[in-house]
C-alpha cells in the first residue's frame, strides 16, 4: 500500500466512526449489548454488537469494587468481589455520551451502582484553606489628571 492508499483508509475509517457517532448522539441513557476488545489499566474498551462502534468504559465507573490491572492476562480484576473483565467477554452497556473531541462513545457497565454523591461542607466556596484567590484591590488601576492611568499603590 502506498501512502496516499493509507491516508485513504484512515480517513474512510475516521468517517465512518463519526457518522456511527452522530447517529448514536440521540441515543444517550439507552442499553446495548457488546464485547470487551480492550482493557487497559484506565478502562474497558467495548465493541457495540449492533453497530460495530468502540466505545470506553472508563475504570472510575467501576464502582461496585476496586479493580486491579493484569497486564499479562490483560483483565480487570475486583480486589474483593474476584469479578473479572477480559478480552472478549460479552456486557451489556449504557451510553452515558458521545465524546465528539476523542470520537468514541462514553460507557458505563449496566449493573453498577450509583456513583456517591459528594457532599460539600456548609459555608464553603469549594478553595481549600489558605488557597483564597489574591485582592483584586491591587489590581485595580485609577486614572490620573490627565486621564491617563495608573496603577494604585
Amino acid at each position: 500500500c502506498s501512502r496516499t492508499e493509507e491516508r485513504a483508509e484512515r480517513s474512510e475509517r475516521d468517517l465512518l466512526q463519526w457518522k456511527k457517532m452522530r447517529l448514536l448522539e440521540d441515543r444517550v441513557g439507552d442499553h446495548f449489548h457488546g464485547r470487551i476488545t480492550g482493557v487497559q489499566e484506565f478502562g474497558l474498551f467495548v465493541l457495540l454488537e449492533d453497530y460495530g462502534v468502540d466505545g470506553l468504559v472508563p475504570i472510575a465507573t467501576l464502582r461496585d469494587d476496586f479493580y486491579h490491572f493484569d497486564p499479562r492476562a490483560v483483565r480487570l480484576i475486583g480486589e474483593k468481589s474476584d469479578r473479572v473483565f477480559r478480552l472478549a467477554d460479552r456486557v451489556e452497556v449504557v451510553l452515558i455520551g458521545v465524546n465528539e473531541r476523542h470520537r468514541g462513545l462514553d460507557l458505563e457497565i449496566v449493573d453498577m451502582p450509583p456513583p456517591e454523591p459528594k457532599h460539600r461542607q456548609p459555608g464553603r466556596k469549594g478553595r481549600r484553606p489558605g488557597h483564597e484567590r489574591p485582592s483584586r484591590d491591587r489590581h485595580r488601576r485609577q486614572r490620573d489628571g490627565r486621564g491617563r492611568r495608573r496603577r494604585k499603590r
